[in-house]
């Protein structure tokens, strides 16, 4: 079920739609972190999309809801369009977000902003589990990021023409 990540490159490149593209991130993203989520970012809010890894269930993931207010680590990633390593800020939008994932918090986690035509439109969220630090090593995965965007060009570009 993992990727690596000429596999994950070449699956992006031939994505057919939102359902393919994710879990092509997704299923390369646990191939290096124990636990991944794509987060929607639909105005305000993040909301769950889907995920994949140790004691995630897709059906608590849909139930996320995140209010993008205040200090959030959500809301830093949307409003800097970058990504974020560390300990995520403890407030109440984080403590339900975790609550949904079935444990308590990472020591660290990384956040991915992934864009289609310059806008934030997904958040890849990885952690290695409650109380465990998640490796900063992303250069794949930003690198991973850019094929998002590319590939939501061609999907928009296809619909287009189609």
């Amino acid at each position: 079920m993992p990727l690596s990540f000429p596999e994950a490159q070449q699956l992006l490149a031939k994505s057919a739609d939102r359902e393919d593209l994710a879990m092509t991130v997704l299923r390369f993203a646990i191939s290096k972190w124990k636990r991944a989520l794509l987060l929607n970012v639909q105005g305000p809010l993040v909301t769950g999309w889907h995920g994949l890894g140790e004691g995630i269930r897709d059906k608590a993931v849909r139930r996320i809801g995140i209010a993008l207010r205040g200090q959030s680590s959500f809301k830093l990633v949307c409003d800097m369009r970058s990504h974020f390593i560390g300990p995520m800020k403890r407030d109440a939008g984080t403590a339900i977000f975790y609550k949904m994932l079935g444990g308590s918090y990472p020591t660290t986690a990384v956040m991915l902003p992934l864009l289609a035509r310059g806008k934030v439109v997904h958040i890849l969220y990885v952690d290695n589990g409650p109380g465990e630090v998640t490796p900063p090593d992303i250069g794949e995965l930003l690198i991973l990021g850019q094929s998002v965007a590319r590939s939501y060009e061609a999907m928009i570009k296809r619909r287009k023409t189609a």
